[in-house]
């Protein structure tokens, strides 16, 4: 005896709309978390006597000369930005009544512009790191491709030195970024102050 079956055909439905949009909607969700997660990491390190929090991905960059602490976003390219501390006894200054004055501010600048090439100061503006008194010096200036980045033009940086005064000391909390990211300046600076400890 043969038996004969038919073969069944189901129908295939389609997905409602909606659901496609959010499968969509959870996958960018998690994407953005992820890249928030990542991006928003930070690390600690001590420089000096003080203390400074800065983007993890960041690597540390013994090659700034008269910095005690020196970090790089390598992932910037050639010129990504930078951020350094250095400390400096108050009498290789002018002296002031123990806060960073006006006149600290443009000492400092003058050292800045015999170390760097192109210097140009664009400004000097009263600031605060951690409810103390301090200075920000905001300049510009060429430098050199790092070494191995053959063939590159000299880079135009855009910084902010902040100056804050401790004891018998200064600390000063550079941040530097290629010109052509200038808009992001102000907040990266503002960030790194916000985690710096001086004592």
């Amino acid at each position: 005896m043969t038996t004969t079956t038919s073969a069944r055909f189901r129908r295939v439905s389609e997905e409602p709309e909606w659901a496609v949009w959010l499968t969509v909607l959870v996958g960018l969700l998690a994407g953005w978390l992820v890249m928030t997660a990542a991006t928003g990491r930070t690390a600690t390190a001590e420089a000096g006597t003080s203390r400074v929090i800065y983007p993890a991905g960041w690597v540390r960059d013994a090659g700034e000369e008269g910095a005690i602490f020196a970090v790089t976003d390598v992932d910037g390219g050639v010129y990504g930005a930078r951020a350094s501390v250095r400390q400096l006894p108050k009498s290789e200054l002018a002296p002031s009544a123990g806060v960073a004055a006006e006149e600290d501010a443009a000492g400092w600048a003058l050292i800045r512009g015999q170390e760097l090439e192109g210097y140009r100061v664009l400004g000097i503006t009263p600031a605060q790191v951690g409810g103390k008194a301090a200075l920000s010096v905001e300049y510009a200036y060429l430098t050199d491709p790092p070494l191995g980045a053959s063939g590159s033009m000299p880079g135009l940086m855009h910084a902010i030195d902040t100056i804050v005064a401790s004891g018998e000391e200064y600390y000063i909390l550079t941040v530097a970024v290629e010109a052509s990211e200038s808009a992001r300046l102000a907040e990266l600076q503002q960030q790194l102050v916000a985690g710096w400890q001086v004592p």
